[in-house]
């Protein structure tokens, strides 16, 4: 899975679960952690999800990262998991969607490359 990871000390991040889909559509997860925590909040998600994951983006977000992650979260559809923390966080994204989950995060934040 791929995760956008963005940081103020609330980070948002975003991911892509490797082989998993929901209405056809690659499925992506944004959520709140902390620039102390780098990827443990991201791996952690990810082994309660049972997923495998890759980081696309690391960012630092200027502003307010739960208003980022409130319209992030207002994408693509729910796969509507359950049962772990972050579970609510899955979305399930187009490539529009994506490019727009991308410009939004382009507009709160400098980028970092990989």
């Amino acid at each position: 899975m791929d995760y956008l990871k963005m940081s103020i000390d609330a980070d948002p991040f975003g991911s892509f679960a490797v082989g998993h889909f929901f209405n056809d559509q690659p499925i992506y997860k944004f959520g709140i952690t902390s620039a102390r925590l780098e990827s443990r909040r991201i791996k952690e998600v990810a082994r309660f999800a049972n997923m495998e994951f890759e980081i696309v983006v690391l960012a630092e977000i200027k502003g307010k990262a739960f208003e980022l992650e409130a319209n992030l979260k207002k994408l693509g559809s729910s796969p509507k998991y359950r049962g772990f923390n972050g579970a609510s966080e899955f979305r399930a994204l187009s490539d529009a969607d994506l490019q727009t989950a991308i410009s939004l995060i382009e507009n709160h934040q400098k980028l970092k490359k990989l």
